[in-house]
């Protein structure tokens, strides 16, 4: 069996070049060239893991050009026959809206998710964590008022916890053959401060950065 993961297509307008559209249109060649290169692999199932988009709150017209790219390139996976798994990114590039839109079209074969949750497909235990940010947790009563250190410490418990909680079910749950686990998340340096993560990049430039699972 081969699956594809693929992640932070980032469509948008705006991008340094010759004119607004030059990126837009360059990452839908290349995103077209994924496609074909997943269909010719006989892939059956694809893991998308998010940051489809460029940016979160942007005007209608644009919206609607990015959303349409990236459905288009949904659309030619689910008609190869490929199942496609769907997570959002991070928020301040891709608006939930956006996903709970494509979400509404059903697709078929694709599976969008937005908040953590998990799906069975041929006796894999597929468990999905979209992506966050700072915002999500300041408003809850235990994060107000932590120093940055604490905050950060206190977000990878919780980031932690949710994939012990998604591994549990995949274990308890049916009967599995595999399980994966489709996130958006930097891991590397996740439980430190931002103001140690840049201390440490700046000790360490050639060190490795996160990366998205």
């Amino acid at each position: 069996m081969k699956f594809a993961h693929v992640a932070d297509a980032h469509w948008g307008f705006g991008y340094p070049g010759p004119n607004p559209a030059s990126r837009f249109e360059d990452i839908t060649r290349t995103m077209d060239w994924v496609a074909d290169r997943i269909i010719a692999e006989g892939c059956e199932l694809v893991l998308f893991a998010g940051d489809a988009f460029k940016d979160a709150r942007v005007y209608i017209d644009r919206a609607t050009a990015e959303i349409r790219a990236f459905v288009s390139w949904l659309r030619r996976l689910s008609d190869a026959g490929i199942e496609v798994v769907v997570i959002s990114g991070t928020p301040s590039h891709d608006a939930i809206s956006a996903y709970h839109l494509i979400r509404e079209m059903q697709i078929p074969r694709v599976r969008v998710f937005t908040e953590s949750g998990t799906m069975m497909w041929k006796g894999i235990h597929i468990s999905c964590l979209p992506g966050m940010n700072r915002s999500r947790f300041a408003t809850m009563d235990e994060f107000v008022g932590l120093p940055p250190h604490e905050f950060h410490q206190k977000m990878t418990e919780w980031i932690y916890q949710e994939c012990v909680d998604l591994r549990a079910s995949a274990m308890y749950g049916e009967d599995t053959d595999a399980a994966i686990l489709v996130s958006h998340l930097t891991f590397d340096l996740a439980d430190t401060g931002f103001e140690d993560a840049v201390a440490a990049k700046r000790a360490n430039p050639d060190g490795r950065g996160g990366a998205n699972v």
